[in-house]
């Protein structure tokens, strides 16, 4: 469990310490770089077929765009979710609030009203 650190204005939680051994760290260390290449790897890859496929939704006869896009994105998420980049966490038990963390589409979405 983490303790509270009493500062003049709020109380700090420090993270909880972890009860792994030296080679449990080592190990999560080379699967959590390996998950790392091979998340950047898929964004590579992501950027330019986003693009082709958002074209040929583009490009698709009709009013309405194709869904070729969205397939792409959900293609993304499916990955982000098998690729599972910070499952080490668990270890320590650090499970943040859901709603407690900021979503960059809020920001994104903020800008957009502002701009509007």
């Amino acid at each position: 469990m983490s303790e509270p650190i009493e500062s003049d204005s709020e109380v700090i939680e420090t993270p909880p310490t972890a009860d792994v051994s030296k080679s449990q760290l080592i190990r999560d260390l080379v699967v959590f770089q390996i998950k790392l290449f091979i998340d950047g790897l898929r964004d590579v890859i992501l950027i330019p077929v986003s693009f082709g496929a958002a074209i040929l939704s583009l490009l698709k006869a009709g009013d309405k765009a194709g869904s070729e896009f969205y397939e792409v994105v959900a293609f993304g998420r499916q990955t982000e979710k098998s690729i599972n980049l910070f499952e080490a966490a668990d270890r320590i038990g650090t499970t943040a609030d859901q709603d407690d963390i900021p979503e960059l589409d809020g920001l994104v979405e903020d800008v957009e009203s502002y701009v509007k």
